[in-house]
C-alpha cells in the first residue's frame, strides 16, 4: 500500500473511531469517550493535512475524490449523530418514565394502606357499636312486652323466683307459626313441631339471648310445664326418661335451689304431664341455645284449673 493510500486509511479510521467516541458519550462512558475522540480527531488531523499539503503533485482529480469520500464520510457522520441523539432523547424519556414508576408505585400502595386502615377502623367501630351494646338498651327491651312470631315475653313481678337468686325474671313463651304450640290431652311430645321449635328457640337467641349475655353479670334458663286440672281422657304416652331432676315448688310459689329426683308414674298421670313437657322442650332447645348459663333445669308445676298445657321458659338475668 502506498503513503497516499495509508493516509486514506487513517482518515477512515479516525472518522470511525470519532462515531465509536459518540456512541460511547451516549452510554455514558465520558472518559472513554474523550480519549477515542481525540486520537481519532488527532488522526483524522494529521492525515488531511499530510494529504493536502504534503503531495502537492498529487492528481487533483485523487484529491476531489478524497474530498467527495470525506464529504460523504462526514455526511455518515452527520446521520450517525442525529441518530445517536433520538436515541439519547429515547434513552431520556425511558429513564424519566422508569423514575416514576416507583413514584406511582408508591403512591399505589399509600392508597392501598389508607384503604385497609380504614377498612379495618370501620371494622374496630363495627365490633365495638356490637360489643357495647348499652346495658339500659337491653334491659328496657326486655321490659317491655316482646311479641313476635316466634315468641313472646313479659316481665315477672318476683325478683327471687329461685332461692338465691336476685333479679329480674322474664317468662318468655315460644311461638310456632306466629301461634302459640298446645300438646293435645295426655301428650307430652309434639314430634312434628321439633324443627319450628329449634327455628323459633334460635331467632330467640338471636334477638335476645346474646344481646343479654354480652351486657349481663350472669343468666339461666329455667322451664316449666303446665297442664289442666282433669282426668285425663286418652291413654297417655310411654316416657322415655325413668327419672326427672326438678327444682321443688315452694308454699309462697318460689322454688328451691336443690333439685330432687321424681319417677313419673306407670301409666304416666295427670300430675307428671308439666315435667314430662318441659323436659321435651328442653331436649330440643338445649343444644341450639347457646346462652353461656348452667343446664336447663326444669321447675315444678302441679296441674291447676284453666292451666295452659303447654311450656313456658324462664329466664333469669343479673344485671
Amino acid at each position: 500500500m502506498t503513503a497516499f493510500g495509508t493516509a486514506i486509511t487513517v482518515v477512515f479510521t479516525s472518522l470511525g473511531l470519532v462515531a465509536l467516541a459518540l456512541v460511547l458519550l451516549v452510554r455514558r462512558f465520558s472518559a472513554i469517550a474523550f480519549a477515542i475522540g481525540l486520537v481519532g480527531l488527532l488522526a483524522l488531523t494529521t492525515a488531511s493535512t499530510w494529504i493536502i499539503f504534503g503531495r502537492p503533485e498529487t492528481d487533483p482529480r485523487a484529491i476531489d475524490n478524497l474530498k467527495g469520500e470525506i464529504t460523504a464520510r462526514y455526511k455518515d457522520l452527520q446521520s450517525l449523530r442525529e441518530q445517536v441523539q433520538g436515541l439519547e432523547k429515547r434513552l431520556e424519556a425511558l429513564e424519566a418514565e422508569n423514575d416514576r414508576i416507583p413514584t406511582d408505585l408508591a403512591a399505589a400502595q399509600a392508597r392501598l394502606r389508607a384503604a385497609q386502615q380504614e377498612f379495618q377502623a370501620k371494622v374496630a367501630e363495627l365490633e365495638k357499636r356490637t360489643k357495647a351494646i348499652p346495658q339500659q338498651n337491653v334491659r328496657q327491651m326486655l321490659a317491655n312486652r316482646l311479641d313476635t312470631s316466634f315468641y313472646r315475653s313479659q316481665l315477672l313481678e318476683q325478683r327471687s323466683l329461685v332461692a338465691g337468686l336476685m333479679g329480674s325474671w322474664y317468662d318468655v313463651r315460644l311461638r310456632l307459626g306466629g301461634k302459640p304450640f298446645v300438646f293435645a290431652d295426655g301428650q307430652f311430645r309434639i314430634p312434628d313441631a321439633v324443627q319450628k321449635v329449634k327455628e323459633s328457640a334460635l331467632q330467640l337467641q338471636t334477638d335476645v339471648l346474646g344481646p343479654v349475655a354480652q351486657v349481663a353479670k350472669s343468666m339461666r334458663l329455667f322451664v316449666r310445664g303446665g297442664a289442666d286440672y282433669r282426668r285425663l281422657v286418652s291413654t297417655p304416652e310411654v316416657p322415655e326418661v325413668q327419672e326427672l331432676l326438678v327444682l321443688p315448688r315452694l308454699s309462697d310459689g318460689s322454688y328451691a335451689r336443690v333439685p330432687r329426683r321424681l319417677r313419673p308414674a306407670a301409666p304416666v298421670r295427670n300430675e307428671d304431664l308439666p315435667n314430662l313437657r318441659a323436659d321435651w322442650l328442653r331436649q330440643n332447645i338445649e343444644p341450639v341455645l347457646t346462652h353461656g348459663s348452667a343446664d336447663i333445669q326444669i321447675l315444678e308445676n302441679p296441674p291447676a284449673v284453666d292451666q295452659e298445657r303447654t311450656v313456658e321458659l324462664i329466664l333469669y338475668v343479673e344485671w
